[in-house]
């Protein structure tokens, strides 16, 4: 009988051992809302081959990390279908907020009503194409517009300061909402600043081998350019790479995006002067306070806008420096 005792005592100590070690996260109170314990939150972008969105999709681990949060991040190669997808997948495995880092804001309204009837609050980062009747609870961005015209109105000063009010220029793009919009406030910023242009020739690429090649072709082409603009950081660093096999001096290059290498090539005296410094930090850390703000059931700015510094040749410019304010 005491060895029976003995016995059912020991059981019940492994059975109440088992108990604890395997109780489950959503008890432990930590990360998620107050209310729920767990909180998921699904990422879907664009590609992790520009440093911009590799950055982001960096800090968006570390942020849920930090908030002990469950969190996934599907990456879709440029491929708007599979963004779509992807989408759609984080809301089947249940997320409790959707974050959309993408270039076709005009083409994922399949996923804001899935997102809808399944209550699921969606958060965009820097998204062209999304419209004023899109249901989302938050976005931020450095609108590609208005910053392509601010950095247009930088690069018409330039020019003009030099006593050039003329010039031909070539522009490597990409075939989205955001390329278009980053080449056309540009655009409209050289103009608003002053300065006559002639666009030679506009490029579709998605790859710094391809910017690289367009402008090579560019070269090739024209006997003199004064100006190359870029979209991303890709683009700048393969108008570089062509410029400098060419051994080309007209060119200056003007661009998007602010990694490593950006900082490096405009540091060291190159022909590239000046890029734009989004910051896929800040955007992200911004979009996830949103995202914790939400879930606890406070309110939000559903549009967040915000002008990056111009990192130049001559050290950092803003907003306030290039307009004069």
């Amino acid at each position: 009988m005491k060895k029976l005792l003995t016995l059912l005592m020991t059981l019940l100590l492994v059975c109440s051992l088992a108990a604890c070690g395997n109780k489950p996260a959503d008890d432990s109170g930590e990360g998620g809302t107050p209310e729920e314990g767990r909180f998921f939150v699904g990422f879907s972008s664009v590609t992790l081959n520009i440093p911009y969105y590799a950055e982001m999709a960096d800090v968006f681990e570390k942020e849920c990390d930090k908030r002990g949060w469950d969190h996934t991040t599907l990456i879709n190669n440029m491929n708007v279908e599979q963004q779509i997808n992807d989408c759609l997948d984080l809301l089947q495995q249940g997320v409790d907020a959707l974050v959309i880092a993408s270039w076709w804001g005009d083409s994922i309204h399949e996923v804001l009503e899935a997102a809808a009837e399944a209550n699921v609050p969606v958060f965009f980062l820097n998204t062209g194409g999304l419209t004023d009747s899109d249901v989302f609870a938050s976005h931020v961005i450095a609108d590609d517009v208005a910053v392509g015209e601010y950095a247009g109105v930088y690069t018409a000063k330039y020019f003009l300061n030099k006593g050039v009010n003329e010039i031909t220029m070539v522009t490597t793009t990409s075939d989205s909402g955001v390329g278009r919009n980053r080449a056309d406030g540009f655009y409209a910023g050289l103009e608003k600043g002053g300065l006559k242009y002639t666009l030679l020739q506009e490029s579709m690429v998605d790859s710094q081998e391809g910017a690289m090649q367009a402008i090579e072709d560019d070269l090739t082409a024209y006997d003199h350019i004064d100006l190359i603009y870029g979209i991303g950081t890709n683009n700048n660093m393969g108008e570089l790479d062509a410029v400098q096999a060419a051994k080309r001096e007209d060119p200056i290059i003007i661009g998007w995006d602010c990694s490593d290498a950006d900082k490096a090539a405009i540091d060291g005296g190159t022909q590239f002067i000046a890029t734009l410094v989004v910051s896929a930090t800040y955007e992200m850390e911004t979009t996830l306070k949103n995202v914790e703000t939400v879930a606890n059931g406070g309110a939000v700015d559903r549009i967040v806008n915000y002008y990056p510094v111009l990192y130049t040749y001559e050290g950092e410019k803003t907003y306030d420096d290039v307009y004069g304010n």
